[in-house]
Order: C-alpha cells, then structure tokens, then sequence
C-alpha cells in the first residue's frame, strides 16, 4: 500500500476511537471523542493512538480536547526525556476530533504544540478552527498547525453517533 492509504487508514482508524469514545458521554449538550496520535508510527494503527477521551460535564474544564491532553501528560510524566528532545507534550503529534474545538480547547492544542488536527463536523456556535475564528493560523500566537475537516471523517462521526449531536465545547452547558 502506498503511504496516502496508510496516512488515510490510519486517520480514519483513530477517528472510530474518537467516535466511540464520543458515544460514552452522557452529557446534555452533545457529545465529543478525541484521540492523539503518532502517525510516525504509520505501519500499525493501532500503536498510533496515545491517547484518547471523551468530554465529562462534570466538571467545566472536562472537555474531550483537555482530558485527553491531560492523559497524555501523565503517560509522558513517567517517561525521562533528553536534553535533545523537544520538551513541548504534542510536538510532531496529530489531533482527532469528532467536532471542531472551542478557544480554550483550541488553545490548549497550541500551547501543546499539536503538529496537526482533523475533525469531523464544524462547530457553528463556537468552533475556533474556521468556524468562528482561525486560531491555528494567528500571526500574533508564537505556534501554528494545520485543520483539516469534513470528508470521510464526517460521515464517520455522524454514522457511529445515530442522531446524537456531536457538537460541544459549548460554554453555556456547566
């Protein structure tokens, strides 16, 4: 196969894990899955996936996007690192998403130094990364990354969610 297969497999796997981890929120206000992945690691899939969550609105930061940052830190915490290494926690990694993230959720992904981000639906009421605002590409921010949307990352997360809405990251649901 040929590395663009690869590249679309893998994205298209680690989108049916955020998927399934966006069917386990409960919440009132929609639902979110998220995964970090190396995609480095392109010849197994499932050695990609680093990290993943879904949203908890139990709490007003339990976004997808922040809880699965926060797993993330604590697989890292454990792990030395060299001088050499880049000591940022998402350099050269990619995000999935079911839906478009908030500011705060966008923000986190930049200061993490996330490499890139594809997500399924748009977020019209408070997406950052093209719906409302184009974070990822501010000149005035010290860190940009590339979005890519829609497709068949799309139908993948309006399939797998059966008439569930998969938009949150809404600040008005704590």
């Amino acid at each position: 196969r040929n590395f663009i297969q690869r590249m679309k497999n893998n994205k298209i796997h680690c989108m049916k894990i955020a998927s399934e981890r966006a069917a386990e929120s409960k919440g009132k206000c929609g639902v979110v899955g998220a995964v970090i992945a190396n995609f480095a690691l392109r010849d197994d899939p499932k050695r990609a996936v680093l990290a993943s969550a879904c949203a908890d609105e139990t709490h007003p930061l339990g976004h997808a996007v922040i809880r699965c940052i926060g797993e993330l830190s604590k697989i890292q915490m454990g792990k030395k690192r060299t001088r050499d290494e880049d000591s940022y926690l998402c350099t050269g990694l990619d995000a999935i998403l079911t839906s478009e993230p908030c500011v705060m959720c966008s923000m986190a992904l930049l200061h993490s130094r996330i490499r890139r981000v594809f997500y399924g639906v748009r977020n019209p009421d408070n997406g950052a990364l093209g719906s409302n605002y184009v974070l990822h590409e501010m000149k005035e921010l010290n860190h940009r990354f590339q979005v890519f949307h829609g497709g068949a990352l799309s139908s993948i997360v309006t399939s797998r969610l059966k008439g569930r809405s998969p938009l949150t990251c809404r600040t008005s649901a704590y």
